[in-house]
């Protein structure tokens, strides 16, 4: 029992000791979302404080959902990608099997769209590991720049982003051997509209400068996928169909572009989702992911510290 014991302490004080806070105890993802929301909706994560709801909202276990008189709302389970129609009048209790009657109704479960829960769960739980909040010393000499390893764009998404290392450095951007140079900015991150390419697979490599001299590059090249005008014109049928099912959505709009590899126009719905509600934090950790992914340190630090303030304040 002593050994037990000593080990459980060794155990704490190794948590302490990396800054562990809750968040780093992955949560379970999402069990369903509620959208379409009509009416008098009100949630709550206790069954005893509630808040009006006016948008999708993402459901945990152990959620509730009641309604008001003129109140409904589309609740989609996560894993089957079916939805159910909760009535006016009623209360529902979120369960790891989905939604769970306590009064009212809650109608039999039909198909919808699967575009809005592609992937959705494996990417949150990866997510969770992103959230700890690691702050290395920083001499103000150092100048470094990590880009994302493969990184998916097209005509409809050009894109290409990478940390901004200081507005006095501008940059050098290689593509299939052929140079250009972007000017240095204030904003961060650095973006860079790649030029129409063909379908597949290219390289490229970001260099830092400092006039003329290159400052900073990583040794290898990175990968850069094309998508071809068939994909992209498939991607906008199935974004109709969100905006149709899930209008205003920005956050269901980042998460299908997010499961198409789109990492930066995902990152982009997912910063103006949580721009406009900043109180939904529970799904916070997929922009977290998408600026690990992209490399962009600076603002994955920024959000995962935001993410653990908040969860530490409750």
């Amino acid at each position: 029992m002593k050994q037990v014991m000593i080990r459980l302490l060794v155990c704490l004080v190794m948590l302490a000791a990396v800054g562990v806070t809750k968040s780093a105890l992955a949560a379970d993802a999402p069990v369903a979302t509620l959208m379409q929301v009509q009416g008098q909706v009100e949630f709550s994560k206790d069954g005893a404080t509630w808040k009006p709801l006016t948008r999708n909202k993402f459901l945990f276990a152990g959620d509730r959902v009641k309604t008001g008189a003129d109140g409904s709302g589309k609740l989609v389970d996560q894993s089957s990608g079916q939805g159910q129609t909760l009535s006016a009048n009623s209360e529902i209790r979120i369960s790891a099997q989905g939604g769970e009657v306590i009064s009212g109704s809650l109608s039999k479960p039909e198909a919808v769209a699967g575009d809005l829960v592609a992937g959705l769960s494996n990417r949150f739980a990866d997510a969770q590991k992103y959230t700890t909040v690691r702050r290395a010393v920083k001499k103000a000499e150092d100048v470094s720049l990590k880009t994302a390893a493969m990184v998916t764009v097209s005509a409809a998404y050009p894109d290409l982003v990478w940390s901004n290392v200081g507005p006095q450095y501008s940059y050098k951007v290689t593509l299939d051997g052929k140079a250009v140079t972007v000017a240095g900015s204030k904003n961060d991150p650095i973006r860079y509209q790649v030029p129409t390419l063909t379908e597949g697979t290219h390289t490229y490599r970001v260099a830092v400068l400092e006039g003329e001299a290159v400052v900073a590059e990583e040794a290898e090249d990175s990968k850069l996928v094309w998508l071809s005008a068939k994909d992209d014109a498939a991607i906008k049928e199935s974004l109709d169909r969100i905006k149709a099912t899930a209008p205003g959505d920005e956050f269901a709009l980042g998460s299908f572009l997010d499961e198409k590899g789109l990492t930066v126009a995902a990152m982009d719905a997912y910063v103006k989702y949580f721009s406009a509600n900043p109180d939904d934090n529970d799904m916070r950790p997929l922009l977290i992911r998408a600026y690990h992914e992209l490399k962009l340190k600076e603002l994955r630090t920024a959000e995962a510290e935001t993410y653990n303030k908040i969860i530490n304040s409750k």
